[in-house]
């Protein structure tokens, strides 16, 4: 069954920053290129990754505008062009997959490539950077919605340096809750 995107165009702000980027619910691009040149690096895709690539393939979502009024942090560029970076990193996410028990399949850039936004084959998605990795949510959908408006923290992993958020109290680090 396809995934719908339908939840991505209700929020305004979501809506508002998607038409900034070009995106709208009916696009439809062919992603084989790009999940080729990844798949030949050593990640192993999944049907989640196709779907969400084929409706965002080359889509950037600005960090600045629109302003989301209420937003507790500032959020991400994210550029689905994930062919790009992502091929330096297979060995870091392998790592991820052995703690998550799950693989997962990049499907964008996040900060200007300093993160890298993966989907997990339960359709989970997770941004790791930095030395970091959170779960921004249990599918595209929440991801996005999230990683656009900021009402919400990501649910932080783990990782070599502690965000602000969580030094300052403002979240709690969930722990990695792989498949067992």
């Amino acid at each position: 069954m396809p995934t719908s995107f339908a939840p991505l165009w209700e929020n305004q702000y979501v809506r508002a920053a998607l038409q900034m980027s070009g995106w709208s619910p009916e696009r439809r691009v062919d992603p084989s290129a790009a999940i080729d040149k990844l798949v030949d690096a050593g990640f192993t895709s999944n049907p989640h990754a196709f779907e969400i690539l084929q409706s965002f393939h080359r889509i950037r979502i600005d960090r600045e505008e629109p302003k989301v009024p209420g937003a507790k942090f500032g959020r991400a560029r994210v550029a689905f062009r994930p062919e790009g970076d992502a091929v330096d990193f297979v060995e870091l996410v392998s790592g991820i997959e052995r703690d998550l028990g799950t693989t997962l399949f990049p499907i964008a850039d996040t900060d200007d490539g300093l993160g890298l936004l993966l989907v997990a084959d339960d359709g989970q998605v997770y941004n790791s950077g930095q030395g970091q990795l959170f779960r921004e949510g249990v599918d595209f959908n929440e991801a996005l919605i999230r990683m656009i408006t900021r009402f919400d923290f990501p649910d932080f992993l783990g990782g070599s340096l502690p965000p602000w958020w969580i030094t300052k109290g403002l979240a709690k680090p969930k722990p990695i809750e792989g498949k067992r």
